[in-house]
């Protein structure tokens, strides 16, 4: 049987253009890409950061993806948590509350301050237009326990860098790190 939703993605026909540097074409083609249908294509990361009065400490989430088990054995894989953005954001002034609003629905932690975590970058250029923009979400140290994020020292990340497989937790820790 077929799933009942089927319209899940969106098949869709652009015209890639090349330009030199002075904005001139130098040759075009089209091509058909996938989108969700009722999510867009921007993706937020949110690096969660709890400040205790010794640490500072950094939440991963442990995610089982398909498609790791393929390339590892294990389907387990730590991540920084990350959100398909839905179509109606359509302001990244947006995005804090976004990030607010799904980390007290996905791991009952409570926002104080987000802030953005440098520019954002295309996870897979030329092959998706998925952009990524990663924030840090500043939560309330109290409620860690609470919460099934995992959380580390910073020390214990930088230490731990090497072994990280999850792009975006890769990507957002370095930049938090520096």
């Amino acid at each position: 049987d077929a799933p009942k939703d089927r319209d899940f993605v969106l098949v869709i026909e652009g015209t890639f253009v090349e330009r030199t540097h002075h904005g001139d074409p130098v040759s075009k083609v089209a091509f058909e890409y996938v989108t969700p249908k009722k999510l867009s294509t921007t993706t937020v990361v949110a690096l969660p950061v709890a400040k205790t009065d010794n640490e500072i400490f950094v939440g991963l989430e442990l995610r089982d993806l398909p498609a790791v088990q393929v390339f590892t054995g294990s389907s387990a894989i730590w991540t920084a948590p990350a959100w398909r953005v839905p179509r109606q954001i359509n302001n990244l002034s947006q995005l804090p509350l976004f990030i607010s609003e799904a980390m007290k629905r996905d791991f009952s932690v409570q926002v104080l301050k987000t802030w953005e975590l440098g520019g954002p970058y295309f996870c897979s250029p030329g092959v998706t237009p998925e952009v990524v923009h990663p924030f840090v979400a500043e939560i309330d140290a109290k409620e860690i326990s609470s919460s099934e994020l995992r959380f580390v020292g910073v020390k214990d990340l930088r230490s731990a860098l090497s072994s990280i497989r999850d792009a975006h937790l890769l990507i957002a820790s370095y930049r938090f790190l520096h």
